[in-house]
């Protein structure tokens, strides 16, 4: 059985991208291949998340 390495890649893409979105494989499939299979994740500082629930509930 000999797997081809894109398909490899793309396999492992969609898999991040069901982590990281929270939605069904096929899905993510489709959005990969509607993005050119284009997939980048990026986290906000710490001081942004704090930010925001600050904001949300009120604290100082």
């Amino acid at each position: 059985m000999s797997v081809n390495m894109e398909e490899l890649r793309h396999q492992v893409m969609i898999n991040q991208f069901v982590l990281a979105a929270g939605c069904a494989a096929d899905q993510a499939k489709q959005l990969l291949q509607a993005a050119h299979w284009q997939f980048e994740v990026r986290a906000r500082p710490p001081a942004s998340r704090i930010g925001i629930t600050r904001a949300r509930t009120g604290a100082p």
